[in-house]
């Protein structure tokens, strides 16, 4: 399996260099140009996990040490940031809160079983991440429906809660599991604008029925 690692541009490049990044050869998929220097160059889209936009890379044919145990295209971008190469998949574990458990036990002990269940798959270093929307002491997931994440947002409306995100790394003989806490205090919310916010598709699949990073960052009043 061919992968792209993001590496940065070799120094003395010549004077035209910019003229021959532009030239189109073969390369991975659409999603790349390769230049003539060898250069695997940025298209007007890009797959998460293998192409950081703005970045040459180059292409080789040695497999990442690491894979993320996600399917989240944020958690994507954040590795694209730090110009990492890595592997990404989702896994399948049951999520369910148990009796009596926290919510930062909870988004611990999943994150560091969404790695365990990625090792039985992948070899090199497993990272793997479990985030919850936390009101008080009620855990707020992801909606089920319209009606499910309208009644979030209304009631984080005008209201402070918590962002907890269990982190755990799993590598040969080794694991490593941390927990990131942050206060939220969102404004109120119309109920038209949960709405609207609902239609933008952004709420689906996300804990509290937002994307901080988002469309909803509109709703934060302080952090």
């Amino acid at each position: 399996m061919t992968y792209v690692s993001s590496l940065a541009v070799p120094t003395g490049l010549p004077k035209n260099a910019d003229k021959e990044r532009m030239s189109a050869g073969p390369c991975r998929n659409s999603h790349y140009r390769m230049g003539s220097r060898g250069f695997c160059l940025q298209s007007n889209s890009f797959v998460p996990g293998h192409y950081k936009p703005g970045t040459p890379t180059i292409v080789n044919n040695s497999a990442p040490m690491l894979h993320l145990a996600s399917a989240s295209a944020r958690r994507a971008h954040l590795l694209d940031a730090l110009g990492v190469t890595y592997t990404m998949g989702g896994m399948d574990i049951d999520e369910s809160r148990r009796p009596g458990e926290t919510a930062a036990t909870m988004v611990t002990r999943l994150a560091a079983g969404k790695a365990a269940a990625a090792r039985a798959q992948y070899t090199g270093a497993i990272l793997a991440a479990d985030t919850a929307v936390v009101l008080e002491d009620t855990v707020l997931g992801k909606p089920r429906d319209q009606q499910d994440a309208i009644g979030m947002l209304g009631q984080l409306s005008g209201r402070r809660h918590e962002v907890m995100t269990g982190v755990a790394l799993l590598w040969d003989g080794g694991e490593r599991v941390v927990l990131s806490t942050t206060e939220v205090r969102f404004r109120e919310i119309d109920p038209d604008e949960a709405l609207a916010y609902w239609h933008s598709g952004e709420p689906r699949g996300k804990a509290g029925a937002y994307a901080i990073q988002g469309l909803a960052g509109a709703f934060v009043e302080s952090i």
